[in-house]
């Protein structure tokens, strides 16, 4: 279940979440919301994604995208955006949510700067710890 602490500290956050498949993207929306985050901005594409960044002037603070997408896939999407394609989002943390996560996978995530991954078909549980965790929110455990 979702943390209401977590949920405060989400609530001036932006997010925008990427995928092909608009159940998911449903889904990755309704996630996203419920763990707390203020505002959730969607696109069903890379390039629609970069349209969405450009018109809200970057200011998110993470992006969640799908890997595999027709026409512009998540790594390109994501290689223009640590390019400067939107410069305020140059340097955003960034989680991939895929259905396969290859030896490939891991290298592309390190050459494009990305912070973590969440398989599909996600849990709320789960992407509420990964999000967490690359914001910088994870609980630290308490030892006695």
């Amino acid at each position: 279940m979702p943390d209401k602490r977590a949920a405060n500290e989400l609530a001036s956050k932006r997010v925008l979440a990427v995928d092909d498949a608009e159940g998911m993207l449903e889904v990755l929306e309704g996630f996203l919301e419920e763990i707390g985050f203020g505002t959730v901005y969607t696109a069903s594409s890379g390039a629609a994604a970069l349209e969405r960044l450009q018109a809200v002037d970057g200011k998110v603070d993470l992006i969640v995208t799908d890997i595999r997408m027709p026409e512009m896939n998540g790594y390109e999407f994501i290689r223009r955006v640590r390019l400067g394609a939107v410069p305020a989002c140059k340097d955003v943390p960034i989680l991939i949510l895929t259905g396969y996560y290859s030896e490939d996978d891991r290298r592309q995530a390190r050459l494009h700067r990305i912070q973590s991954y969440v398989l599909k078909p996600p849990t709320i549980d789960v992407v509420e710890t990964e999000v967490r965790s690359v914001l910088g929110l994870a609980r630290r455990p308490i030892y006695r």
